[in-house]
């Protein structure tokens, strides 16, 4: 299954009802689902290897659910996302980005997202952070997150960003020294300890976003 086909089948539903929230909402997670394979592709170590890593194809797999049942309640009798969660399992999901649109995607203005951070303990009552992208509220993906997994996170800071995926794997690299070797939590490998990340995310945000667009609730 394409992704970025999908996405467009969302986007133009949408697009011809622009007052429905529901519509609107679908369209941003397809989008963010078929952006994240994009931009992993895109990265020369997973070309060479052949695949994602997986708490990306993690990621996709969490936000796949997500569109199927809410489409469910949509439209039961006509859903674009049939077998969409199947296909992720599968790991036969592309996303054919146009060669019209591939520098839009890698490095985009025409959209913003939230870069945020959350903050949970590991198994051992340690701090760490998780962070990621989104055009979805941060809340609400903190609420997602939360009920999926049975975990208590609490929203540490986000910043409304242009280009908010890649600035995520921008960040990513930032805090690398930083991340948690184990997989402490089964739905990601992206957690770092937060004494060593909150600096480098905070300053990162900083300058990413603008002031009236930050909301850092610890520092």
């Amino acid at each position: 299954m394409d992704l970025y086909e999908l996405y467009r089948r969302f986007y133009h539903r949408s697009h011809r009802s622009p007052k429905e929230e529901i519509k609107r909402k679908l369209k941003d997670l397809a989008r963010e689902i078929a952006h994240k394979k994009f931009l992993a592709d895109e990265d020369i170590g997973n070309f060479i290897r052949g695949e994602i890593p997986e708490e990306i194809h993690r990621e996709i797999l969490m936000i796949a659910i997500e569109i199927e049942e809410l489409e469910q309640e949509l439209a039961p009798n006509v859903r674009f996302s049939r077998g969409l969660v199947k296909t992720i399992n599968e790991r036969t999901y592309t996303a054919d980005v146009p060669a019209n649109r591939r520098n839009l995607w890698l490095d985009s203005e025409e959209y913003e997202g939230y870069l945020y951070a959350m903050m949970l303990y590991s198994n051992s009552k340690e701090k760490l952070l998780k962070i990621g992208a989104t055009t979805m509220d941060p809340y609400e993906r903190l609420q997602k997150f939360s009920n999926k997994y049975g975990c208590d996170l609490i929203l540490f800071g986000y910043g409304v960003v242009t280009s908010p995926f890649k600035s995520e794997q921008e960040l990513a690299g930032l805090l690398r020294s930083c991340r948690v070797s184990a997989n402490t939590f089964g739905y990601s490998n992206e957690l770092y300890y937060l004494n060593e990340a909150k600096p480098i995310f905070i300053d990162f945000i900083i300058k990413r976003a603008k002031p009236e667009d930050v909301l850092l609730y610890f520092k």
